[in-house]
């Protein structure tokens, strides 16, 4: 198998008394799930965040699809992180100005991309969205603006896919099926998904789990 991550002795340090992540190493295969766990202020959040161009490592190197992104200046990690990563959180952050359908195409639309309809609709059957596409986000419930989420996530067509506690802001029943169809969604389309999570349950889904405590994997 490819592996599609790999994650050479990083570290992200925010002043001498702030190691958030400290000489962190390890690869990821090309389709699989993993889940980060540990508890709050262990550096699962900050990985995420250095892993998706969202932060820059202080040292060491990341490797995604064989390229080292750690290297790439502001504009090309923009670029970069706009095309090729597709990012989850737990407050959904869809734009209330535009319906449903345009949240999920909002990175094409932004590009000029031509939507690729096909695949458009299989993702929205995918995640049960159909009936919600003119739709303003206001009008759907937590779970609905989650899945949007989602789809907008994988509607780039991502080499992976980041989510930062996406089941947070749910009940756990809600919580539990918007994970079932996240996972759904990437095992159809063989994307490679890691997701930060408290919930053990939650992450006993995933293909592997990585437990993070004070900056470091245990």
């Amino acid at each position: 198998m490819n592996n599609i991550i790999q994650v050479k002795n990083l570290s992200k340090q925010y002043d001498e008394n702030t190691i958030a992540v400290s000489d962190v190493s390890f690869s990821i295969e090309e389709g699989s799930v993993v889940a980060i766990i540990g508890r709050s202020g262990s550096g699962k959040s900050t990985l995420l965040q250095v892993i998706g161009l969202l932060d820059k490592p202080t040292s060491g190197t990341i490797n995604l699809d064989n390229q080292n992104i750690s290297q790439f200046n502001d504009n090309k990690r923009a670029m970069y992180r706009r095309n090729k990563i597709g990012f989850i959180y737990q407050n959904f952050n869809l734009l209330s100005e535009y319906s449903i359908k345009d949240n999920i195409c909002l990175s094409l639309l932004l590009d000029k991309k031509k939507i690729n309809q096909d695949y458009f609709n299989e993702l929205v059957e995918l995640l049960g969205l159909n009936d919600l596409l003119l739709k303003q986000p206001y009008q759907l419930s937590g779970g609905e603006q989650q899945r949007v989420a989602i789809a907008r996530a994988f509607m780039i067509k991502p080499i992976v896919i980041l989510a930062d506690e996406p089941t947070g802001n749910l009940d756990k029943a809600n919580g539990e099926k918007v994970m079932d169809l996240m996972l759904n969604t990437a095992r159809t389309f063989n994307t490679t998904v890691v997701f930060v999570t408290h919930d053990i349950k939650l992450a006993q889904r995933a293909d592997r789990i990585i437990e993070m405590s004070d900056g470091i994997l245990i």
